[in-house]
């Protein structure tokens, strides 16, 4: 078995990509589960 926390490298690179092809700028330093203006 895995543990779980080895999912996260990869949820994060493919959800990067996705937001990357959707036109969505994604940084790091954003903090989880906050908002943000979009305008």
């Amino acid at each position: 078995m895995r543990p779980l926390e080895l999912l996260r490298v990869h949820h994060e690179k493919i959800e990067a990509w996705i937001l990357e092809q959707a036109g969505i700028v994604f940084t790091q330093s954003n903090k989880p589960g906050a908002l943000q203006l979009v305008v």
